[in-house]
């Protein structure tokens, strides 16, 4: 297969990575060169130069391209490529628009009855102030489309932070009460008839790591989870377009002792997550791919297969040695935002095991 992959550092140098060492003949069209990473088959292109980008698909015969970025200009570049008879791996338009926007998001989830806590949008200062003598706590304070987010307890906490965020000149706040539990991630593949889960994360604040898999979520909740909530949010997802249902997102869940709830549905692998989610795969990406979009993951995969491994990505703020720390381990590194991060994959589970028992027990 002959793959055109567009997005930009890092995720979409880790993407062409994989795919080429699964034997594919990738290529990888940015619009401004990385210098911290390097792939054999890079081409530049503005992504404003359709015609070009097109003729580079025929020129090459261009199996599928895989888009990996969900700005205005990318969308109409695939818009472009389609009608001109391109095979494009994207996110629905419609699934950007519910994951860029926090009030059409909470109406999505009303709509179709997911389960969400209870939260208010306030556009002045007063009535947010007003709201903090009636609820519960603690708060997650939202401003923009998670521009800033802050989990706060006490009036006198939850009252500065109200302050400052409408200080910093944000038209809108987004407050949900009694906000206590386990933030956590899943992502999974969507066919438009079926759907699989392929990586899970859990982001250990205290210890600055990304974690997968999830260290205490047990198969028995992890199956309940999807088939009360995942399914009815491809189910839903998949109603509002009629064409069009292949894609990747990812669900941000809250676990609270009396339920789960959907906190944030996520139109791609965040980049953060990235090398954990492809990393503990044990199936062809490239396969999983093409089946999503040929609309037969049902046919190609009784479920997707992982690893039996960990993985631990988290930033490197003085270069310090982790292989010392994590022996028997495969680290890269790579940078994100002017950050340095490191990507550890561990030799086996055992490691989990015993962060559950130290950390979380």
């Amino acid at each position: 297969m002959k793959f055109l992959v567009i997005g930009k550092a890092p995720k979409a140098y880790f993407l062409s990575a994989k795919l080429q060492s699964e034997g594919h003949l990738v290529y990888l069209c940015i619009e401004q060169f990385d210098k911290y990473y390097t792939y054999d088959k890079v081409i530049f292109f503005d992504y404003s130069n359709q015609i070009d980008i097109l003729k580079f698909i025929i020129k090459k015969e261009i199996d599928l391209v895989i888009c990996l970025q969900n700005d205005e200009l990318t969308y109409e570049l695939n818009e472009f490529l389609v009608v001109n008879g391109v095979n494009v791996y994207r996110t629905q338009r419609d699934l950007i628009e519910i994951s860029s926007n926090l009030y059409a998001q909470r109406l999505f989830l009303k709509d179709f009855n997911i389960p969400s806590l209870n939260g208010i949008f306030f556009e002045k200062e007063i009535f947010a102030l007003n709201y903090l003598k009636q609820v519960e706590y603690p708060l997650k304070i939202t401003a923009g489309n998670y521009d800033e987010s802050y989990i706060v307890s006490g009036f006198l906490n939850s009252r500065k932070c109200i302050c400052d965020l409408f200080d910093l000149q944000y038209k809108s706040l987004f407050i949900e009460e009694d906000y206590c539990g386990e933030e956590i991630y899943l992502y999974f593949i969507n066919d438009g008839v079926s759907l699989h889960l392929i990586g899970e994360v859990y982001e250990d604040d205290l210890k600055k790591q990304i974690i997968s898999p999830i260290p205490f979520l047990d198969s028995i909740t992890k199956e309940k989870i999807i088939n009360d909530i995942i399914i009815k949010i491809a189910q839903a997802l998949n109603s509002i377009n009629e064409y069009e249902h292949a894609c990747i997102f990812g669900v941000k869940l809250l676990l609270k002792d009396d339920g789960v709830y959907v906190v944030r549905i996520i139109d791609n692998i965040l980049e953060v997550h990235f090398m954990n989610i492809i990393n503990l795969l044990d199936e062809s990406l490239a396969k999983l791919i093409i089946s999503s979009y040929s609309c037969s993951l049902s046919d190609d995969f009784y479920e997707v297969k992982f690893k039996n491994k960990y993985a631990i990505t988290c930033k490197c703020p003085n270069q310090r040695n982790y292989e010392i720390d994590y022996l028997d381990s495969i680290c890269r590194y790579f940078k994100m935002d002017n950050e340095y991060y490191i990507n550890i994959e561990g030799s086996s589970l055992a490691w989990l095991k015993n962060y559950v028992v130290e950390s979380l027990v």
